[in-house]
């Protein structure tokens, strides 16, 4: 897993966990709460809400939280957006993908419907 987690990672941010839009580094130690609040000041400057390792959306890490109950004081650890990577990567089909019934080429497009660093088709 952590293969498919560095590999998007990569275009995303460089693989640092402390990265936003633009190369804007965000501030140490903030909890989920105190990032969607950042988020929103960022995006209104930059016109991106994008954060963290795996570029984050303001509105999906809204949902992302609400969907699997994590409060707005938990700590945005690395950990902790590796978990919320991962659910990303079930919602787009990873266990499909894991059992073999959808295809290499299906699940990249599908990842590349999440992750605008990723190629979206056999060309890229």
């Amino acid at each position: 897993m952590n293969y498919l987690l560095d590999l998007i990672a990569g275009p995303e941010s460089g693989g640092r966990y402390d990265v936003a839009y633009g190369g804007t580094r965000m501030p140490q130690g903030l909890t989920v709460g105190q990032v969607l609040k950042w988020q929103k000041a960022h995006g209104q400057k930059t016109g991106s809400s994008a954060a963290g390792r795996y570029q984050f959306l303001r509105k999906t890490l809204e949902g992302l939280t609400e969907e699997m109950g994590i409060p707005p004081d938990t700590p945005f650890t690395p950990d902790l957006q590796d978990k919320l990577a991962t659910q990303l990567l079930i919602r787009r089909g990873l266990h499909k993908f894991q059992s073999g019934s959808l295809k290499p080429e299906e699940f990249a497009h599908e990842l590349s419907k999440e992750w605008a660093g990723l190629p979206s088709g056999p060309e890229g």
